[in-house]
């Protein structure tokens, strides 16, 4: 269902980040293995902050390239901002840090509200080679520390996104979504979708997973 809004500003009912992200990146044919999202939130961390975050990240050779987008927080407050390796509910170590410390030694940009960074092997932190399993079975997962939540603040899980599966029963669909994708990156849109799963929904801004996707071209 689509609307028209205020100032030409449409929105799209959409399920969930995962149907976004399967229709924009089927139309950038992006192999499904190479892409993968993370929804950043409190529940996650242990903590009752009601900060969100939403990552993109396209593997892409020996490069893994991210885009992240927080809302609640701005960029100067975080304090630490990292990959870890573990299962949801399990801390574990530190792998890649983007601040406190900074592994990403060439490609870091703080956009204020987000990051932008790409994991590859000039980098500090520990080989992205070796990461790759873990990255590709889900056991990543960011975590963002603050000074009001020295513990983590918000955390969120880094899954594959199986793109074309549009029912989501675990095979890749075929579909001709390049008439969506045109008319979504023709202005500004926003997303509509309970992307934390806490039963209110959620408006995001779909750019900058354009951006991000299109870079995994």
């Amino acid at each position: 269902m689509v609307k028209q809004g205020n100032g030409g500003m449409y929105r799209y009912s959409i399920i969930s980040t995962t149907l976004m992200l399967t229709l924009l990146a089927a139309a950038n044919d992006v192999q499904s293995q190479d892409t993968y999202r993370a929804n950043l939130n409190g529940i996650q961390a242990g903590s009752s902050s009601t900060a969100t975050a939403t990552a993109v990240l396209c593997l892409s050779g020996s490069e893994l390239i991210m885009q992240i987008e927080f809302d609640g927080l701005t960029t100067d407050q975080i304090t630490g901002f990292h990959i870890r390796i573990g299962e949801p509910g399990v801390n574990g170590p530190r792998v890649f840090g983007l601040v406190n410390p900074q592994d990403d030694l060439d490609d870091f940009v703080d956009l204020g509200t987000g990051f932008e960074s790409i994991w590859d092997d000039g980098d500090n932190g520990a080989p992205l080679a070796t990461q790759i399993p873990a990255l590709q079975n889900g056991v990543l997962h960011f975590l963002a520390f603050t000074e009001a939540y020295p513990n983590g603040e918000i955390r969120g899980q880094i899954n594959p996104v199986l793109m074309g599966d549009l029912n989501q029963d675990g095979v890749k669909d075929l579909n001709d979504v390049a008439v969506f994708v045109d008319l979504l990156t023709s202005g500004s849109y926003l997303i509509e979708g309970d992307f934390d799963k806490n039963g209110v929904i959620d408006l995001v801004d779909t750019q900058p997973f354009v951006n991000a996707i299109s870079n995994c071209q």
